[in-house]
C-alpha cells in the first residue's frame, strides 16, 4: 500500500500507517499540477483544507481507494467524482466538539466581563475600571439554540459554572436534556427569557436566517448573543441594527455568512467580539482528528471497515438495482413519516417483509433514517452517516426481518414512536422505479409517491372527499391522485392527496378549516437518495 499525506498530520498518525509496512509519503503543499503528477501512484490520500481534490485530479488516481479528511468539512473534495470512481471519502465529524464548546464558553465570559475592550483600553495606557463592570455567569439563564454534540458539551460546562441552561431543539429526546439538567423550551420562550443565547444548530432551509430583526427585538434587554455554529443562521444586517438600537447588548461571533467577510461593519462594531472561525482549532483537536483519520484509513485498507464515510457503502452487483429502489422508497417514506409525526421522535423501528428481508438492508435503513433527519439537519446528512447521527441524537433504531411476504412480494414498514404518539407507514416498489405508499397509520391508502403530497385525517362522514376536492379546486390546486381509506375503529379516515405543485399555507389553512377535517399537512418528498450511488462490491 502507498499512502500520500499532503498536509500536517501528527507523527503518531504517520507512524501508525508505517507500522503496517506501508509506504507513507509526506509531501506538503502540493499544488494541483504537482499533485497530478504523483496521485496515480497511491492507494490512499490524507488531506486537510489546503489541498483541493478536483474531478480532473481524481480521474488520474486510478489506484485510489480512500480519501481521508481530518475534521468534518469535505468542501475541498469532489465527493461526487470520488463516488463515481468507487473511492471512499472519510472524515472525522464531531471530534472537535470539546474545542468548539470551550471556545463558545470563552466568548460568553469575554462578553459578560468586557475582557476584549478592557484589554484594549489598558494596552492604550488608559486605566479605566468603571466602564467595564461586568456580569457573573452564575445564575444567568443561558439559552442554547440546538442541543447537538457541541451544545451538550457546552451545557455540561455551563452547569458546572452554576448557570441555568435551557435549550430549544425539537429533535432531541427529553431524556438527554434531563441527563444534562437542561430545561427544554419552545423557541419563543428561549428568545424572551435567556440572558445569553448561543447558537448550535446545523444550517438547513428551516434554520437559514432564523435570527432576524423580529427575533432580535423580542430578546431580553441586555442579552448576549453568541454564534459559533454557522454564520448563515443570522441575518447580519439585522444583528447590526439590533446592536445599534440596543436590542442586543453584546454579540460574540466566530462564524460569518461570508468568510472572510467582505463587509466589516458588523465586526468593527464596538460591542462585537469576533474571532476568525477558531471554534474547533486547538492543538488537541488537531491531534485527535489527525490520529483518528489515520486509524480509519488503516482499518479500511486492512479490514474493509468503513467509518464516517460521506458517500457510499458497497453492495453486491446482483442486488444493486433492487436495493437502490428500496433505498429510494425508504428515503421517501422516512420523509413522509417524519413530516406527518406531530410528536418528539424517540424510536424508529423498520420492518422488512418478503424478498427485501433477504437482502442487505443496512443501506435501506440508512436511507429511511436519512429521510427522517435530512429535512431538519440539512445537507450534512446522507445515507452513509444518517444512522450514526440519529443515534448521536438519542434516537433508538431497531429493525426486524420477516421472510414471508405480506400483501406484496416485498414490503417496507416504518414505525415512529414516542410516549405522545405513533406513526406507521408502509410502502412497496410495484415495478422498477415505481414507488407506492400503501398504508398510513392503520389505513390502507394506495397512492404513488410524488414530490408533493397532502396528508389528511378527517371524520368519516358523507361529502368529505367532495368538500376537500372543492376546497383545493377553488384555490387552483390540481389533484393528481386521491387515496382515502377508513380507520374503522375510530370513525375516521385517512387521505393522501397527490398534487402537482407546492400548496401555499393559506390553502392548507382553508383545508384545515373544513368541519370534517381533523388535521392536514403538506408534505414535500425528495425522491432520490441524498448522496451517491451504490457501487459494486469488489
Amino acid at each position: 500500500m502507498r499512502i500520500l499525506i499532503t498536509e500536517d498530520l501528527p507523527e503518531r498518525a504517520v507512524q501508525l500507517l508505517r507500522d503496517e509496512g506501508w509506504t507513507v509519503d509526506f509531501l506538503k503543499h502540493l499544488g494541483g499540477r504537482r499533485l497530478a503528477d504523483v496521485i496515480e501512484d497511491y492507494d490512499a490520500i490524507i488531506v486537510r483544507s489546503g489541498t483541493r481534490l478536483t474531478a480532473d485530479l481524481l480521474q488520474q488516481a486510478r489506484r485510489l481507494r480512500v480519501i481521508g479528511r481530518p475534521g468534518a468539512g469535505v468542501d475541498n473534495i469532489d465527493v461526487e467524482a470520488a463516488t463515481r470512481q468507487g473511492v471512499v471519502v472519510m472524515n472525522t465529524p464531531g471530534q472537535n466538539s470539546v474545542a468548539a464548546a470551550e471556545h463558545t464558553l470563552a466568548l460568553i465570559l469575554c462578553a459578560l466581563r468586557h475582557v476584549y475592550t478592557a484589554c484594549a483600553t489598558l494596552k492604550a495606557h488608559r486605566w479605566e475600571r468603571g466602564p467595564f463592570i461586568g456580569r457573573e455567569l452564575a445564575g444567568k439563564v443561558v439559552g442554547l439554540y440546538g442541543l447537538g454534540r457541541v451544545g451538550r458539551e457546552l451545557a455540561r460546562r455551563l452547569r458546572a459554572l452554576q448557570a441555568r441552561v435551557q435549550a430549544y431543539d425539537p429533535y432531541v429526546p427529553l431524556s438527554i436534556a434531563r441527563e444534562l439538567d437542561v430545561q427544554m423550551v419552545d423557541f419563543d420562550t428561549l428568545i424572551r427569557t435567556s440572558d445569553v443565547i448561543s447558537l448550535h444548530a446545523p444550517l438547513t432551509e428551516e434554520t437559514r436566517g432564523i435570527f432576524h430583526r423580529d427575533v432580535f427585538r423580542a430578546m431580553k434587554p441586555g442579552v448576549v448573543f453568541v454564534n459559533c455554529a454557522r454564520g448563515e443562521l443570522v441575518r447580519e444586517a439585522d444583528l447590526l441594527e439590533a446592536l445599534d438600537e440596543g436590542w442586543v447588548a453584546v454579540a460574540a461571533l466566530d462564524v460569518f455568512a461570508q468568510e472572510p467577510p467582505q463587509d466589516w461593519r458588523l465586526i468593527r462594531h464596538p460591542r462585537v467580539i469576533a474571532t476568525p472561525h477558531l471554534g474547533g482549532s486547538t492543538v488537541e483537536a488537531h491531534e485527535k482528528v489527525g490520529y483518528d483519520i489515520a486509524v480509519q484509513v488503516r482499518d479500511y485498507l486492512k479490514y474493509g471497515i468503513i467509518r464516517n464515510a460521506v458517500n457510499f457503502p458497497s453492495v453486491p452487483e446482483s442486488a444493486q438495482a433492487f436495493i437502490q429502489d428500496y433505498m429510494r422508497l425508504g428515503y421517501a417514506l422516512g420523509q413522509v413519516a417524519g413530516q406527518v409525526a406531530d410528536f418528539r421522535l424517540r424510536r424508529v423501528h423498520v420492518e422488512y417483509w418478503g424478498r427485501v428481508a433477504r437482502e442487505e438492508t443496512r443501506p435501506i435503513l440508512a436511507a429511511v433514517v436519512a429521510g427522517l433527519l435530512r429535512p431538519v439537519m440539512g445537507a450534512g446528512v446522507n445515507w452513509v452517516n444518517a444512522v450514526a447521527l440519529a443515534e448521536d441524537r438519542g434516537l433508538e433504531i431497531t429493525e426486524t426481518r420477516q421472510m414471508t411476504p405480506r400483501l406484496y412480494e416485498s414490503l417496507l414498514r416504518i414505525h415512529l414512536m414516542d410516549e405522545d404518539g405513533a406513526v406507521t407507514i408502509e410502502g412497496t416498489v410495484i415495478q422498477p422505479g415505481v414507488l407506492r405508499l400503501v398504508a398510513l397509520w392503520d389505513a390502507t391508502v394506495d397512492v404513488p409517491i410524488q414530490p408533493y403530497l397532502i396528508v389528511v385525517r378527517n371524520r368519516d362522514v358523507p361529502g368529505a372527499i367532495g368538500a376537500m376536492g372543492q376546497c383545493l379546486g377553488q384555490h387552483g390546486i390540481n389533484i393528481a391522485y386521491f387515496g382515502l381509506a377508513r380507520l374503522e375503529s375510530r370513525g375516521e379516515a385517512v387521505g393522501v392527496i397527490v398534487v402537482d405543485d407546492p400548496v401555499p399555507e393559506p390553502v392548507m389553512e382553508a383545508l384545515r378549516g373544513l368541519p370534517m377535517v381533523l388535521r392536514a399537512g403538506f408534505v414535500r418528498v425528495e425522491l432520490a437518495p441524498p448522496t451517491g450511488t451504490l457501487e459494486e462490491e469488489e
